[in-house]
């Protein structure tokens, strides 16, 4: 067991990660030796990935009081709310922290959010707290903090969860949205993986650059009603702590001929869990 500290205004949020010692990083190191491939051991990382003990990025947002469009994407946005994130099977933790400095800010600027089994907690930058348990039977939320709790609010700390959960599982299987961590299964460089609660079908196709590192995954998307085709774009310009993960990951489209962008995200250090 582990326990990790986290700056909450002027308080210290304890928290902890549980995971067996030997179950990450040796294994993940044992399935690198079998195979040098950056690809292979990209597309393991997605489909199978190993318990993070700390994962740092930021994702590029709209500019407060702006919403982005199909035809602009993020073109007008330079701005990046940062995040920190631990996860294992059972248990996910992220926090969104100022983007400045990267790799040493551990204060809270929004609202965070820890998950183990079925318990669940909701924190805010001021230092409340909201716990429930999602099991079947169990009692109402708990509060703990100044904030007054009710069905409404409540509501809203679920739909952050649920934001946050996004987030990291967008960088989990690097640029591809609305799929669990740990949902897609490769035959050979392509995927096809259905999300049933959105009727959404996606179907990917990776691409490796001549250095042999992943470049691009052609992302088809389908509804009932509509067809979206994107780029996600890989750059490996610098090591964030595993040499087959980007530095950036980039998700792009096409508009009447003008390549737009929705998505960029910047992954700063990954560390495995020892």
């Amino acid at each position: 067991m582990k326990i990790f500290l986290f700056q909450i205004s002027n308080a210290t949020l304890a928290c902890l990660c549980l995971y067996s010692p030997n179950s990450s990083a040796q294994e993940h190191a044992a399935a690198a030796s079998t195979s040098n491939s950056p690809v292979e051991l990209f597309k393991s990382f997605i489909s199978s990935p190993p318990l993070i003990h700390e994962l740092v990025f930021a994702g590029k947002t709209m500019p407060a009081g702006k919403q982005m469009t199909n035809e602009q994407g993020l073109e007008i946005s330079t701005n990046y709310q940062a995040y920190l994130a631990r996860w294992q099977p059972n248990a996910r933790f992220v926090y969104q922290v100022f983007p400045e400095p990267w790799l040493t800010n551990r204060l809270m600027n929004s609202f965070s959010m820890s998950v183990f089994e079925n318990e669940r907690w909701h924190i805010s930058p001021s230092g409340s707290i909201i716990f429930w348990n999602e099991a079947p039977g169990v009692s109402e939320p708990r509060a703990k903090g100044k904030r007054a709790l009710t069905a409404l609010n409540h509501e809203a700390d679920q739909n952050t969860l649920d934001y946050l959960t996004y987030r990291l599982a967008e960088v989990m299987n690097m640029g591809v949205y609305s799929l669990d961590i740990g949902s897609i299964h490769w035959h050979g460089n392509s995927f096809c993986e259905t999300n049933s609660k959105f009727g959404l079908k996606l179907e990917g196709t990776l691409q490796a650059s001549d250095r042999g590192f992943p470049s691009e995954l052609d992302l088809r998307c389908q509804t009932a009603s509509n067809i979206h085709n994107l780029s996600v774009l890989y750059s490996f310009d610098r090591d964030v702590g595993l040499s087959y993960l980007p530095s950036q990951i980039r998700r792009i489209h096409t508009v009447k001929g003008k390549v737009v962008e929705d998505q960029c995200i910047e992954l700063k250090s990954i560390i495995l869990a020892e």
